[in-house]
C-alpha cells in the first residue's frame, strides 16, 4: 500500500514539475514567444547564455554586452511588436528596440567594429525616433533619445567647443529637464553640461565657466522655469554645488574612513601627485581601468605618485573583497563607513554622477585634470613625472 502511495506521490510531483516547467521555462526561440512575459524570459535566458559563452575575457564580455545583447534586444522588441494587441505592448516593443539599437550604436562608435558597420545602427535609431516623434506617440521614448542625441552632439563638439556653442547647448539642456524620460535623474541634461566645463578644453580656455554655469543653473532650478518639486530642487542644487567643487584649479581635500575602519589622513599625501578614483566593485568599466591604474602606480610611485580609491554607492564588505582580490596597494575610502562616522559621502560631496571618475591632484593639492583614462592618463603622467624634478 505504501509503495502505491509513494508511486502516486512521485507521479503527482513529476506532473507538477512538468507543469511548472511548461509554464515558466523560458522559450528557446523567438518564434515560440507569444506574450511580453515570455519575451522577457526568453531575453533573460538568451543574454545569460551569451554572457556565459563570453567568459571572463574583457573584450569578449564588452562585445557580448553591446553587440550580442543589443541584437537580442532589437529582435525581442520586433517580436513583441509582431504580436502586440494594445498600446502598452507596442510601447514595450519599441523600448527594447531602442535600447538594443543604443547598445549597437555604442559598439559601432567606440568598440572597434568594421568600417562597414560604423554608423549603421545610429541611422536606424535616428530614423526610428523621427518616426515615433511624427506619430505623436511614445513621448517618453522620444524624449529620452532626444536627450541622448544632445549628449552626443555635445560630445562631438567637445574638442572645439566655443562659449557661444556651449551657451546654446546649455539652453537646450534647460528645456529638456522638464520632459519625462527614462533617466534616473531628470536633471541629467544640465548636470552633463556642467561636467563639460571642468573638462578640457573648456577648463583651460574658460576657467571661470564652471562657477558661472553653476550659479546660472542654481538660479534656474530655483525659478518657476524648472518644474521639479522642492525636494528634487534641493537635491539638484546639491549636485550642482558638488560638481562646482571640482572646478579648474580647485583645492581638493579628501576625508572619511578607509575600508579597515581607520580615519583617512589626507595630509600624508601633501607634496605628491594623487590620482583619485571614484569607483565601485560592481562597475565593469572600473574593472577595465584597473590594470591601467596599477601600471601607472608601479611606474611612478617612486617618483611621487599616489592613488586613492573612493568606493561610491557600494557596501564596505564588497570593497574589502575587491581590494583583497585585486591586491590594491593604495587606500580605499568607504562611503558606508564614512557616513557612519557622521561625515558626508565623498561621491555626493564632489557631485560624482558616474564611475569611474578619475581626478589628478598636483603637489599643491589642486585639481589639474579629470576624466583621465587609458593612454590619456599615461601620457599626462609622463608629462609630469618622466622629466627630472627641479
Amino acid at each position: 500500500m505504501w509503495k502505491k502511495i509513494n508511486i502516486g506521490l512521485w507521479v503527482v510531483f513529476a506532473g507538477l514539475t512538468l507543469t511548472i516547467w511548461y509554464l515558466f521555462a523560458p522559450p528557446r526561440s523567438l518564434e515560440k514567444v507569444k506574450t511580453v512575459d515570455q519575451a522577457m524570459r526568453y531575453l533573460g535566458f538568451a543574454e545569460n547564455h551569451a554572457e556565459r559563452n563570453a567568459g571572463k575575457d574583457e573584450k569578449a564580455a564588452l562585445k557580448c554586452y553591446y553587440q550580442t545583447c543589443g541584437e537580442l534586444r532589437v529582435a525581442t522588441g520586433e517580436r513583441i511588436l509582431a504580436f502586440a494587441k494594445n498600446d502598452e505592448e507596442i510601447n514595450e516593443g519599441y523600448i527594447w528596440i531602442v535600447d538594443g539599437l543604443a547598445r549597437l550604436v555604442r559598439y559601432e562608435d567606440q568598440l572597434d567594429p568594421s568600417e562597414s558597420d560604423k554608423g549603421r545602427s545610429r541611422q536606424k535609431l535616428d530614423a526610428l525616433i523621427d518616426e515615433l516623434e511624427q506619430s505623436g506617440k511614445h513621448p517618453k521614448i522620444v524624449n529620452t533619445q532626444r536627450t541622448r542625441q544632445l549628449f552626443r552632439r555635445v560630445g562631438d563638439a567637445r574638442n572645439e567647443m566655443t562659449r557661444e556653442r556651449f551657451d546654446e547647448f546649455l539652453q537646450e539642456a534647460k528645456t529638456r529637464v522638464n520632459f519625462e524620460t527614462d533617466f534616473n535623474d531628470p536633471a541629467a541634461p544640465v548636470l552633463f553640461l556642467l561636467e563639460i566645463t571642468i573638462s578640457k578644453p573648456l577648463s583651460e580656455t574658460e576657467p571661470e565657466l564652471c562657477r558661472e554655469t553653476a550659479k546660472n543653473l542654481i538660479d534656474f532650478v530655483r525659478s518657476d522655469q524648472c518644474k521639479f518639486d522642492e525636494e528634487k530642487k534641493k537635491k539638484t542644487i546639491k549636485d550642482i554645488e558638488g560638481i562646482a567643487r571640482r572646478h579648474p584649479a580647485a583645492t581638493l581635500e579628501l576625508y572619511g574612513r578607509t575600508i579597515d575602519g581607520k580615519e583617512f589622513q589626507w595630509e600624508e599625501y601633501s607634496g605628491k601627485y594623487v590620482l583619485v578614483e571614484f569607483t565601485a566593485s560592481w562597475c565593469g568599466p572600473c574593472r577595465m581601468e584597473l590594470p591601467n591604474l596599477l601600471e601607472a602606480y608601479n611606474k611612478y610611485h617612486e617618483k611621487g605618485l599616489e592613488v586613492v580609491a573612493v568606493g561610491v554607492s557600494d557596501e564596505n564588505a564588497n570593497l574589502l573583497k575587491m581590494a583583497k582580490e585585486d591586491k590594491l596597494p593604495w587606500a580605499v575610502i568607504s562611503e558606508e563607513l564614512t557616513e557612519k562616522a557622521g561625515l558626508p559621502k565623498q561621491g555626493e560631496f564632489f557631485g560624482i554622477n558616474g564611475v569611474p571618475t578619475i581626478l589628478l591632484i598636483n603637489r599643491d593639492g589642486k585639481l589639474i585634470d579629470s576624466e583621465l583614462r587609458g593612454e590619456d592618463l599615461q601620457k599626462r603622467l609622463a608629462e609630469l613625472l618622466d622629466e627630472p624634478r627641479p
